[in-house]
Formats: C-alpha cells, structure tokens, sequence
C-alpha cells in the first residue's frame, strides 16, 4: 500500500483512486517548476504480480512520453527515497521499466469518444 501515498505525494493530481482510473497529472520541481507531465492508472489488485517480496499487489501504470521516460524514471526513483526518508521508514515501493512490453496509441481530439464507440 505504498505505492499510492508515495504517487500522490509525487503528482500535482490525487491518482490514488479506485482500481482502473486513469488521472491526467504532471510532477513538479520543488520550486514548482513542470517536471512531467503524465497519466497515471491504478492498477486492478494482483497480490504478488507487481513488486518484490511484501507485495501486496497495489500497482500504477505511470505513462510520460517517450522523450521523458528516463527522467520520470529516476523522478519515481528519487521519489521513493524521499518519500521514506521524510517519514523516517524504509523505501517500500519499487519502479519497473515496462517500456519495451508495452505500445500505446493516442487519439485524441473532439470527437475521440464517438470513434471508439
């Protein structure tokens, strides 16, 4: 149950929702300068699927573009570390790179919804 507190401490947007919802939502610097801009989904349970040992099956799908996977990465790595260490506990959250398993296709505008009913 780490991952959700950890993203909404990470995101501008609360993504710890009900399993399945999808938030539009960007990461800032702490000057409040734009880091990321993303969309973030929670995950349907799935006890042991997303982590190491402890896993109590939370998971989030973090999406950016292309050109700042690496660095919204290393922002979720970062913020792993900060977030345990402003609580004074141990890291319990875990980042994997799914990138090369997944393709996504964008359509977007108008009337989007009424292509894809």
């Amino acid at each position: 149950r780490a991952a959700g507190p950890l993203l909404d401490w990470l995101a501008t947007a609360r993504v710890d929702g009900p399993a399945g919802a999808i938030t539009y939502t960007q990461m800032l610097s702490p000057r409040g300068t734009l880091e990321a801009d993303l969309t973030v989904t929670k995950l349907p349970p799935r006890p042991g699927a997303y982590g190491g040992g402890g896993d109590d099956g939370e998971g989030f799908l973090v999406v950016a573009t292309d050109t700042a996977h690496r660095h919204v990465e290393t922002l979720l790595r970062r913020g792993i570390e900060d977030h345990a260490a402003a609580r004074g506990v141990a890291p319990a959250a875990t980042v994997s790179d799914v990138t090369g398993g997944l393709a996504q296709i964008n359509l977007q505008g108008p009337r989007s919804r009424e292509l894809l009913a």
